[in-house]
This record gives C-alpha cells, sequence and structure tokens, in this order.
C-alpha cells in the first residue's frame, strides 16, 4: 500500500478545510423562513390583518394616558405633574386568563403583566403558524424575546409593600424568568434568551434567532417584543432626554417633527429554516434574506445616532443577503420623527439604497412610529410584522402625519420617498418583493434586516368541483373550556364568511395542524355557509 506524502497529505487536509468553510457559508446564507404572526398593538389590534387595515387606513392610535396609570402608589407628590399625556396605549393590560396556561391566579398577580402579554402573543404566533404545539415540543424551539422595562417591578416590589411580597414576587418582575417561563410552561427545549438593547431590542432578537437556527442550535425560533407604560416615572424620565413630542404625535420625515410619543404593545414571529419550511409544507409568510447588528462606535455622544455606522450596517447586511440595492422596493425606518435621527438616517438609507437609482423609480420610506407611538423594546418587531404585511399584499405602507419633507434631508439628491396614499400597489418593474427593516438603540446599538416575499401560493381547487365546496368536509374544533369552544366556533363562523382560503385547507388546518384540547366539537357542511350557520348554531347553545 503507497502511502501520502506530506505535500499530498497538506492538499487533502486544506481541501476538507475548504469544504467545512463553504459548508458553513452556505449555510449562513440559507434564508429564513417567517411562518407565524401574533400581536397586540393600541386601538384594539389583535390580529396582523386589523394592524394591516389599520396601518393602510391612516389610524392612529395616539390617545390621552389613561387616568388608571396617571397616579400610583408608587408615584410621590414631589413627581413632576409635566408626566407625557399621551401615547399609543393598549387597553385591559391587567387581562389575562392563568388557568389556560396552567398558571395559579395567586403565581399570575405577581407576574410583570409584560410577561403575561408575551404569552398569550407567542401562542397566537404558534397557533398563526399551523404548526401543532406538540410537533414544537419534538424539536429544538428557541424562544427570543425583548423586554426594556421594570415598571412593574417598581411598583411591586418595594419597600412600601414589603408585606405583600410571597416567592413570586421576585420571579414574576425578572425579565430572564419571563423568557424562561414560556420556554417551560411550553415545553420547549432550545435557548431561551432575554435581549435588551434598548429600542433595537426585539430586531436584534430576529437577527440573533436567526443565528442560532443557522448554526443549528435550534429547529424552530420564536421572536417577540413587548411594551407597557405602566407607571408614570416612566414617562418622565424620557422626557429628561428631549426626545418626546410637545405635541403629542410622531412625525416621521416631516419638517414639523418634533420627537416621538411613547406606545405599547407586543409582536411574534416564528421563524424556521427555509428548506425545514418547504419540507414541512409551512405557509411562508415571508423570507428573512439577511440580518446583522452593529454598534455606532463613538460619535456625538451616546445617545446621539452615528450616520457612518448606520451606513456600514446596511451596506454589510445587503451585501451579505447577494441583493442589489435596486432590488429593495420599501424600507420601514426606524423613523422617531426626531429632528437629529431622521435627516441622519434618511442619509444613510440614500447613500447605500438610493445610489443610481431613478427618480421615477424611488426607493419608499415609512416608519409604524407614526401610528402608534415608539415601542421601544417591541418597536423593531413592529416594524418587522407591517414590512412582511406589506410583502405580502404587495402594497406600500401608508404613511401618516407626513405634509411637509424634512428640510434636512436632501430629498432632490436622494430617489427617496414617503407614500401617503391608500392604495399605492408595489411597483411593477420590480422582479420580486423585497423590503428592509431598521431598529435602533439609545444605547447605540443597531440592528437591520433584509425580507423577501414568501412564495406564491396557489389555493386548492379539486378537479370535479370548480368552486371547491361541493364536498362534504368535517371542520372539528377544541378548546380547554366550554365558553372558549363557543367563542372559538364563533370565530370560525367569521373566517369562514370572510376568509378567501379554501375549505378543503381551513378544515385540513383545524384537524391536523392545530393542538387538540379537552372540549371539542365538529361541524360537517357542503358550503362555507353550512358550516358557519352550523359554528353560530352551536355558539348560541
Amino acid at each position: 500500500m503507497s502511502t501520502l506524502s506530506n505535500t499530498e497529505i497538506a492538499r487533502i487536509l486544506q481541501g476538507i478545510q475548504a469544504l467545512k468553510e463553504s459548508g458553513t457559508a452556505a449555510a449562513a446564507r440559507q434564508p429564513v423562513a417567517v411562518v407565524g404572526l401574533g400581536c397586540r398593538f393600541p386601538a384594539g389590534i389583535e390580529t396582523p390583518a386589523a394592524l394591516w387595515d389599520a396601518v393602510q387606513a391612516g389610524h392612529c392610535a395616539v390617545r390621552e394616558l389613561p387616568a388608571s396609570r396617571r397616579r400610583t402608589p408608587a408615584t410621590t407628590d414631589a413627581a413632576p405633574s409635566s408626566c407625557p399625556a399621551k401615547g399609543g396605549f393598549l387597553d385591559e393590560v391587567a387581562r389575562f386568563d392563568p388557568l389556560f396556561f396552567g398558571i395559579s391566579p395567586r403565581e399570575a398577580s405577581e407576574i410583570d403583566p409584560q410577561h403575561r402579554l408575551l404569552l398569550e402573543v407567542v401562542w397566537e404566533a404558534i397557533e398563526d403558524s399551523n404548526i401543532p404545539l406538540r410537533t414544537l415540543r419534538g424539536l429544538r424551539t428557541g424562544v427570543f424575546c425583548a423586554i426594556g422595562s421594570d415598571d412593574y417591578l417598581q411598583l411591586t416590589v418595594n419597600p412600601q409593600r414589603a408585606g405583600k411580597l410571597n416567592e413570586y414576587s421576585g420571579l414574576g418582575t425578572s425579565r430572564s424568568v419571563g423568557v424562561g417561563r414560556i420556554s417551560y410552561l411550553l415545553g420547549f427545549s432550545g435557548p431561551s434568551v432575554h435581549v435588551d438593547t434598548t429600542c433595537s431590542s426585539s430586531l436584534v432578537a430576529v437577527h440573533l434567532a436567526a443565528q442560532s437556527l443557522l448554526a443549528g442550535e435550534c429547529d424552530i425560533a420564536i421572536v417577540a417584543g413587548v411594551n407597557l407604560v405602566l407607571s408614570p416615572l416612566n414617562g418622565l424620565s424620557r422626557a429628561g432626554l428631549s426626545a418626546l413630542s410637545r405635541k403629542g404625535a410622531c412625525r416621521a420625515f416631516d419638517d414639523a417633527a418634533d420627537g416621538f410619543v411613547q406606545g405599547e404593545g407586543c409582536g411574534a414571529v416564528v421563524l424556521r429554516r427555509l428548506d425545514a419550511a418547504l419540507t414541512a409544507q409551512d405557509r411562508i409568510a415571508a423570507i428573512l434574506r439577511g440580518s446583522g447588528i452593529a454598534h455606532n462606535a463613538g460619535g456625538n455622544g451616546l445617545t446621539a445616532p452615528n450616520g457612518a455606522a448606520q451606513e456600514a450596517l446596511l451596506r454589510t447586511v445587503l451585501s451579505q443577503s447577494g441583493l442589489d440595492a435596486a432590488d429593495i422596493g420599501y424600507i420601514e425606518a426606524h423613523g422617531t420623527g426626531t429632528r437629529l435621527g431622521d435627516p441622519i438616517e434618511a442619509e444613510a438609507i440614500g447613500a447605500v439604497y438610493c445610489a443610481g437609482r431613478s427618480v421615477d423609480q424611488p426607493l419608499f420610506v415609512g416608519s409604524s412610529k407614526a401610528n402608534f407611538g415608539h415601542l421601544e423594546a417591541a418597536a423593531g418587531i413592529l416594524s418587522f410584522i407591517k414590512t412582511v404585511l406589506a410583502l405580502q399584499r404587495a402594497v406600500i405602507p401608508r404613511q401618516i402625519h407626513f405634509e411637509r419633507p424634512n428640510s434636512h434631508i436632501p430629498w432632490d439628491r436622494m430617489a427617496l420617498q414617503v407614500n401617503v396614499t391608500t392604495d399605492r400597489a408595489w411597483p411593477g418593474h420590480y422582479a420580486k418583493r423585497y423590503a428592509a427593516v431598521s431598529s435602533f438603540g439609545i444605547n447605540g446599538s443597531n440592528a437591520h434586516a433584509l425580507l423577501e416575499q414568501g412564495p406564491e401560493v396557489v389555493p386548492y381547487e379539486p378537479a370535479d368541483s370548480p368552486q371547491g365546496e361541493q364536498e362534504a368536509r368535517l371542520l372539528p374544533l377544541s378548546a380547554k373550556d366550554e365558553a372558549s369552544l363557543r367563542a372559538q366556533a364563533r370565530q370560525y363562523a367569521a373566517l369562514l364568511r370572510t376568509n378567501t382560503a379554501s375549505l378543503r385547507d381551513i378544515c385540513y388546518t383545524a384537524a391536523t395542524r392545530r393542538e387538540h384540547f379537552r372540549w371539542r366539537l365538529a361541524a360537517v357542511g357542503q358550503s362555507r355557509r353550512q358550516l358557519a350557520e352550523a359554528l353560530d348554531a352551536i355558539a348560541d347553545g
């Protein structure tokens, strides 16, 4: 048997190393599928569809601060009375069904409402993904959550309430425990990570989750961000930074911009490697082509934006995605509506995405903060979900509170435009729909992501049934108690009357891609109308 020379051995080893590096690079470039969405935002928005309707209707969710939050036991008489009075506030932040998650009411009362909201919205995102919980438990499912404030901790764990604290108090107000509780209660074995990079937290969480997926640390990644303003002291600290609008409105990229208003909400997305999502026949809402994070690394101050750093990050993510700048049709900007921040961000966008772009084929830019305020830790996930919805619907999102372009932005030198119309279709000159999302932290941590439209879905229609609603169909539903089952029956009746999906797909999904609980029912019908009427009858008792 002949022996190999040292040169030949070295060459073989180099080849093996090159193959490893090639495989690693290919894995790192592999896209990630967005397969589930969940949300809870101001103005009664509890579904992604409702979020899109509000954006396109030009709805502004900013309102007066609820009276229940203006005075609390933790607010001293010495606290200034100039606490910001307007923001994008949620209703009924105390509403929670602990028994659904197997939590005792006593423990639930000590859990930060932000953590409770995360649990609910994560569950809704899982349901939207059509991946049964039992399947997620059999995979390495990771949870990456952004939580940035400790209002509930400040209000409840203090000397004035020393006699009321119990064994749940500390756990209920710990941010990391809030994330770990989700993994524990739902039975997930993958990474369980709390992320806090201030305003960029939830988009940073998206990036970390995608990297974890591509590295093989998890098979499914659930990303969420939440923000509630539970204490008046919260707003006072923001007001001290001179970042809040005195007019009570965020006017991103407008010449009258004077800052942002605070906002509340929660968003969650379910991510999976694209090849795995295609194999599992998941419904793919959008594809994450690339993402990145970086820091300002100096500049004019800790909290001041750094245009050069923003530009470098955008350029890096674009390069790694394999896309050209001209491919991008829309960018959901950080867009806080500040006199300093908007021009710096617009210049960075222009330098990366507008170079060589024709003025008659502009890049559109917008910001959800005009509609809902600045959700801080949840701002990035709101922007991410909004952009996914825009790609799905092939429509450029409408921007409100924009009347006069910011005079500090060189619009005439950049093919950059703000859309104020309700029905602007995605421009037809793009072969595919691509969009970008930015989120910048006040601590200097920046995040950027590039999204692609999901695969086109061809509705199933049986060959012998042009309408697809001639055969008898079985629709099974279940819930954890009778009242919830009746409520679900009513929801499905409404869905059958409004959703355009085929009846076969609706019944198939309910039967095979939902978790099944103790209380169950089944309706049979040959048409949407028959099934909806049967479900209405069940809901009415």
